[in-house]
């Protein structure tokens, strides 16, 4: 026993390395009691010392693994009873531990602790896992200096302001991290992202540089991203999608403060520390419709134009995946070629906001189907969408998507997508349905439309409809008369035009009988 209480008396080496790193003082403080008191207490820290030692590289060449030992250091740096002239002298040592050691800490008044401290209180499942994990260490502080006020004039009993920047005293102490947390490298990595840290944390400059390279090229590519911000990142930190995808957002809500700037960073750097677009995305798990439209429209021209073909497509369904996540009511629904036996391959997508679901239960009785032939990706899919006027006779939509092609089946799909994501509005309550002269009356019926009328609508008439139902010839002898019935005010002015261009073709010399049909037919057009 005499053996073991003499090995006992020997302080550990990494002990004696803590209680090296503190410079003890004698102060004098004015306590509530307005008498005062005076006491010894830590009154620096060395930080820097501690980071050469403990902070393995070869940036640190005095680096001793030997001194090392962060729990002995832990529990000789920060001890129950001990004052220390300041709470930011105590949090700035405490912050320096959990750095070298491999945790994030936490202040809270009265309490120091680790972030991962206590128990989950949330039942969301995070993708990177629960913040709280049952840790155990904590410092409960007192401070030692108040400062006597009265609420109000009239008020008789005094209250009391604690002082943080005077004296405090560690109350108790345990430096212990229990539960599931585990100081070290990765544990650092995980809280810290858990925590929205690297987000928070991203320097202002490198926002900076990302809002000017989107403004200057429209979009940002993963691999720019991860080029831009990866030197302020630590370097075991991995890129993740959700990573990528908060940044994406991070950029487009700083955009308009970019473009306040005018290419300023100094005004930049202002106005976005005055404002919270710089917190941690990973706290705002919500976008507002808008948003997601956004992000939906731009991640889709970026995805298809910046990855491999074979690849395009699910790294944009992991985006969609996100957004949905982060967005209440968001849906979206997949394409696939069910032609082919085994992998279903996906041949399109179709995505609808809740504000889109709302505007299809309002606006629905009178619908527009289109797709845009023009290439806008790698793949050559066309933008497809479901248009509507509102009651201010704004444009609106109820879905959106790309899909690979303007096929009776793809229409169909977003025939069926609309029937399932609104059950509010049937397919059978639509009256109208506005298209170009891909479609007929029949096939209206058949994707679901069954009480619509179906009429193509200005654009497409004039466009390209009218010379592809009256054909060449006859729309050269017609076409006057046709563009203006399409764009009479009145029905009194379509009926003039009618008549004219009716008397026109009766008073040839030559009758083209299938010519006057197609003119009859136009015209009923109108009337039914």
């Amino acid at each position: 026993s005499t053996n073991n209480a003499a090995f006992g008396a020997v302080e550990c080496p990494s002990a004696l390395f803590a209680k090296g790193l503190k410079t003890y003082g004698t102060r004098t403080y004015i306590s509530h009691d307005n008498k005062p008191h005076t006491a010894e207490m830590v009154v620096g820290f060395d930080k820097e010392k501690f980071k050469n030692t403990c902070l393995a590289g070869k940036n640190s060449p005095t680096y001793n693994p030997s001194l090392c030992n962060f729990d002995a250091i832990a529990n000789e740096l920060f001890k129950a009873d001990e004052k220390w002239e300041s709470r930011d002298l105590l949090y700035d040592a405490f912050k320096c531990h959990g750095k070298l050691h491999g945790w994030i800490p936490a202040l809270q008044q009265k309490q120091m602790s680790c972030n991962r401290f206590g128990k989950n209180s949330t039942s969301r499942d995070y993708v990177g896992g629960t913040l709280k994990v049952g840790c155990t260490c904590k410092l409960d502080i007192t401070p030692l200096v108040k400062e006597k006020y009265f609420a109000t004039k009239e008020s008789k009993k005094a209250s009391y302001k604690d002082i943080w920047d005077e004296p405090v005293m560690i109350r108790n102490a345990n430096c212990e991290h229990g539960g599931s947390c585990m100081p070290g490298k990765q544990n650092l990595i995980a809280a810290t992202q858990r925590a929205g840290g690297y987000l928070n944390e991203l320097p202002d400059i490198t926002m900076f540089t990302l809002c000017n390279l989107f403004e200057q090229d429209g979009k940002l590519s993963t691999s720019l991203i991860k080029k831009v911000v990866g030197p302020v990142w630590p370097k075991n930190k991995v890129f993740t999608k959700n990573n990528v995808f908060n940044i994406r957002v991070r950029v487009k809500r700083s955009l308009a403060a970019f473009k306040s700037a005018n290419g300023d960073y100094e005004d930049f750097k202002q106005m976005v520390n005055a404002s919270d677009l710089l917190s941690g995305i990973d706290d705002e798990v919500s976008l507002n419709d808008d948003e997601a439209v956004e992000m939906a429209q731009s991640l889709w021209a970026e995805v298809m134009n910046d990855v491999d073909k074979d690849e395009v497509l699910f790294s944009f369904i992991d985006y969609l995946e996100l957004i949905s996540v982060r967005a209440k009511g968001f849906v979206y629904e997949l394409a696939e070629d069910k032609t082919k036996v085994g992998r279903k391959r996906v041949v399109g997508v179709i995505w609808q906001t809740a504000t889109m679901r709302k505007n299809f239960e309002l606006f629905g009785d009178f619908i527009g189907l289109d797709m845009m032939k023009r290439g806008i990706n790698k793949l050559l899919w066309p933008y497809a969408a479901v248009a509507m006027y509102d009651d201010m006779r704004q444009l609106c939509l109820a879905c959106e998507g790309v899909l690979c092609g303007e096929r009776t089946d793809m229409y169909q799909f977003i025939a069926n997508f609309l029937a399932s994501s609104t059950p509010e509005r049937t397919l059978e309550d639509v009256k109208i349905v506005a298209g170009d002269a891909f479609f007929n009356q029949e096939l209206i019926e058949r994707l679901g439309f069954s009480n619509a009328t179906l009429i193509l609508d200005r654009w497409h008439l004039l466009d390209s409809g009218l010379q592809k139902m009256f054909g060449n010839s006859g729309y050269s002898k017609l076409s006057g008369h046709l563009i203006r019935m399409v764009e009479s005010n009145s029905e009194s002015e379509f009926d003039s035009y009618y008549a004219s261009a009716h008397v026109l073709l009766t008073s040839m010399e030559r009758r083209d009988g299938e010519l006057e049909k197609t003119l009859k037919k136009f015209g009923d057009m109108r009337k039914n």
